[in-house]
C-alpha cells in the first residue's frame, strides 16, 4: 500500500511538471513578451476542515489541516491575463468517535492575478487547487486516492516586503472510484514569506527550432 502511494505521489508530481511546462510554452506571446521579474513565495497555512456533504457529515467531525506551498506570482501570461502557479502539499487529520481520516493533498495551485482586488497592503485573489488526495482511514470506504478540485479565495495582508498574513477559504470536491463524492470546507490562516533578496527573471521559453521564410 505504501509503495503504491509513493508511486502515485511521484506520478502526480511528474504530471504537474509536464502540464506546467507545456502550458508555459504555448501561453507566452511570441512578440510582446519581454520577461517577468518576480520573487518566489513560500506559504504555510494551518487551519480547520469541516465536512460539507451528507456522506461525510454523518461519519466525521471537523479536523485539522496544514498546507505548505511554493508559488511564483505572474509566472504565466496569456495576452493580458496573468496566473500565479504553485504546488501545495500537506495533510488533513479528521476524526470522529469511530473514524480517523488522514488525507495528503498534492495539488497544483492557480491564482487569477488579473481578477484580484488589491490595494497597497491588502489583496483578495480567486484561486483553484487541482490534484490528488491520498486518503487513509480505518473505515475502508475512505481508504483510497481521489481527484480533488477546490475553488476558493485567498485574502492577504502585507506586513512588510518579506512577510504577508494569509487567510484561505476553499470548498474541496474529491472524486473517487466510488459513486459518492466528498465535499469539505477548508478554512486556513497562516503566512507567506518571500524568498531571495533579488527577484528571479523569467524568460520566454525559446523554441527548439523556427522556420525562416524566404531563405
Amino acid at each position: 500500500m505504501k509503495k503504491n502511494k509513493i508511486k502515485n505521489i511521484l506520478k502526480t508530481l511528474l504530471i504537474i511538471i509536464i502540464i506546467q511546462q507545456t502550458f508555459i510554452n504555448v501561453a507566452f506571446s511570441q512578440d510582446e513578451f519581454e520577461g517577468i521579474t518576480e520573487y518566489p513565495i513560500i506559504k504555510l497555512t494551518p487551519g480547520m476542515v469541516f465536512p460539507g456533504g451528507q456522506n461525510v457529515q454523518s461519519l466525521f467531525n471537523s479536523g485539522f489541516s496544514f498546507i505548505a506551498s511554493a508559488n511564483i506570482p505572474n509566472v504565466i501570461k496569456i495576452r493580458d491575463f496573468y496566473l500565479n502557479v504553485g504546488l501545495e502539499v500537506g495533510f488533513y487529520s479528521i476524526q470522529s468517535d469511530y473514524n480517523t481520516l488522514i488525507d495528503i493533498p498534492i495539488l497544483a495551485n492557480v491564482g487569477f492575478e488579473n481578477l484580484s482586488y488589491k490595494t497597497e497592503k491588502f489583496k483578495i485573489i480567486p484561486e483553484i487547487d487541482l490534484g490528488l488526495h491520498i486518503q487513509s482511514c480505518n473505515n475502508q470506504t475512505f481508504d483510497k486516492t481521489g481527484i480533488g478540485f477546490a475553488p476558493g479565495v485567498g485574502i492577504e495582508y502585507k506586513i512588510n516586503k518579506e512577510l504577508t498574513l494569509l487567510t484561505k477559504l476553499k470548498v474541496t470536491e474529491i472524486i473517487t472510484s466510488e459513486p459518492d463524492t466528498q465535499e469539505w470546507i477548508d478554512v486556513r490562516i497562516g503566512f507567506s514569506y518571500t524568498l531571495l533578496d533579488n527577484p528571479i527573471l523569467l524568460h520566454k521559453p525559446k523554441p527548439m527550432y523556427k522556420y525562416k521564410y524566404g531563405k
